[in-house]
């Protein structure tokens, strides 16, 4: 009986001797058929990689590497005439019809010693070098274009998956493959329809150029945002104001430019002249051009969103387009205006000018605004209502009435110190209004229409604890310099001053306080009945004491 032939061998033989597993030992018995008659096998009962019968580790353990598609993921259909290709006389390629050749005594030559012996060519008789080999075009055979009737370039060796190639996602969602570094390689999509190098060459091609495109979309895109966001903030400056910042070079060169379009580029050098060649800051340009009478309305619109602007006089400005406005009219006209058409033209150019503070966001930190002897309309004080830090207005000489103190009153909460000095239409309806004013600590109310009898209501009932000094029309001064002549001033004995004391009082007391009065003015009336002389006295008081209030307040 012939001994028996067993060779044992690693499934990997990279793997070093040391971190060898038992479990992954393989054991092949070679030992020489007998020349006894076997039955046979047909191509059919060969046992092939995806057979269900007695596993002989041709898929995981033995030499026949696993066949896994590499583009795709899907199962290997088999062709449609035959998955073994039945007309192959045998799946190996065998010289004989036998898988085992009879008249061998075995199957890998009589010469062998071992599995892989160098003088056999391989197991099956093909002609690459080793079973496994890199350089062999398949597994079975140079001759066969496929295994199973499926393009074998598709289904490499496992182990080359990853040699020099690499993964690409295309936004196709038909092309799923890998790109190899070796040339000539033939693809296919998840359709099964071939793709070529100069395919793929074609895509990127395609991708590079819709790439392109949307680049230079996206650049023109930015194009035009930039271009909305100029005219964004051109309307922005326009409406809420532009902000000019200290240090900044091409604000302030903004700034100046502006000025030389509006004023003239002789204003601009004039103004040159007094900086020494040092770079002005917002706060000296606006003060040079308040001193020197630029401040025309469009340029004055271009500081009202300036926080540093706290202090504003127009009176210089007012006198300079003034001036400029009646040379106008003498050149059109060839004759100076009368007084009533230069009114006319002064009060617009004030609505002009006080149109400004109308606007949005405009001079919010001003605190001091003077307009002194400026005509202007009642109802161009309306645009000062926009003013909530306004501490100090000057509006004397004005020509403003009533209907304009009404209008003010919207500043009651901060306005300390007002001027209406010689404004004649403002009288004693005027007081109603000014009574509001719960801040306010000094008002001029000299040169007005107000009597001694609006000044004693407005310092009786102002709300206004602050008040500190008022100002009175020159026929109230030269009243209460007579007033010794009109009640008793002194204090004497046994006299009472508090008005609300009179309603206590019995007729022989009142008629004994009537005396102290009826020695100063002898029109004081001390007859009559309870309720009469009552009434007289406590007039006489009352005047008294707000006379009192206003000497000391004046």
């Amino acid at each position: 009986m012939t001994p028996s032939r067993i060779i044992q061998m690693y499934k990997d033989e990279n793997i070093p001797s040391s971190r060898r597993s038992s479990t992954h030992f393989l054991n092949i018995d070679v030992t020489p058929q007998s020349k006894t008659p076997s039955r046979a096998r047909t191509p059919c009962r060969v046992r092939t990689p995806f057979s269900n019968k007695e596993n002989l580790h041709f898929n995981k353990e033995n030499m026949t590497p696993s066949i896994r598609g590499i583009l795709t993921e899907r199962t290997i259909k088999p062709d449609s005439t035959n998955m073994y290709r039945t007309n192959s006389t045998s799946m190996y390629r065998g010289v004989s019809t036998d898988m085992y050749r009879a008249d061998s005594s075995n199957i890998f030559g009589a010469d062998s010693t071992n599995l892989l012996g160098a003088d056999s060519t391989n197991i099956f008789g093909i002609d690459s070098i080793n079973v496994l080999g890199e350089n062999s075009t398949n597994m079975f055979g140079t001759d066969s274009t496929n295994i199973y009737g499926v393009d074998t370039n598709i289904y490499r060796d496992s182990s080359n998956v990853h040699k020099g190639s690499k993964i690409v996602n295309s936004d196709d969602p038909q092309i799923d493959y890998f790109v190899d570094n070796a040339p000539n390689k033939k693809y296919k999509n998840a359709l099964g329809n071939g793709i070529g190098i100069d395919m793929l060459k074609q895509r990127i091609m395609d991708l590079e150029k819709e790439l392109a495109n949307q680049i230079e979309k996206s650049e023109k895109t930015l194009r035009d945002f930039d271009a909305v966001r100029y005219i964004a903030q051109k309307y922005k400056n326009e409406l809420y104001g532009p902000v000019y910042i200290d240090g900044d070079q091409r604000s302030i060169n903004k700034l100046l430019s502006h000025i030389s379009k509006n004023c003239g580029p002789d204003v601009l050098k004039e103004f040159k002249r007094t900086c020494d060649g040092t770079q002005p800051t917002v706060s000296q340009i606006f003060e040079w051009l308040e001193d020197s009478g630029y401040l025309i309305p469009v340029i004055l619109q271009d500081f009202r969103a300036t926080e540093k602007v706290v202090w504003l006089d127009l009176t210089h400005t007012f006198e300079m387009m003034k001036k400029e406005t009646s040379n106008k009219f003498i050149s059109e006209n060839q004759f100076k205006p009368t007084e009533k058409q230069l009114l006319n033209r002064h009060m617009l150019i004030s609505g002009q000018l006080l149109g400004v503070f109308a606007l949005p966001n405009s001079f919010h930190h001003l605190t001091s605004l003077k307009l002194s002897s400026i005509p202007i309309r009642n109802t161009d004080i309306v645009n000062l209502r926009g003013l909530k830090k306004l501490n100090e207005l000057f509006i004397d000489d004005t020509g403003i009435g009533n209907e304009a103190i009404a209008h003010i009153v919207a500043l009651k909460n901060t306005l300390r110190k007002l001027d209406l000095t010689g404004n004649k239409e403002i009288d004693d309806e005027a007081t109603y209004n000014l009574i509001f004013f719960e801040t306010i600590e000094i008002i001029f109310l000299d040169g007005t229409s107000v009597s001694m009898d609006g000044v004693r209501k407005y310092v009786s009932m102002t709300k206004s604890p602050r008040l500190s000094q008022i100002t009175i029309p020159k026929e109230c001064r030269n009243y209460l310099n007579r007033r010794n002549e009109i009640y008793c001033i002194e204090r004497k004995h046994g006299m009472i001053e508090d008005p609300s004391r009179v309603q206590h009082l019995p007729l022989s007391h009142i008629r004994a306080q009537l005396k102290f009065h009826y020695e100063v003015n002898d029109k004081i009336n001390i007859t009559g009945s309870l309720e009469e002389l009552a009434k007289t006295l406590k007039d006489i008081l009352k005047r008294r004491k707000d006379d009192a209030k206003v000497m000391y307040l004046a």
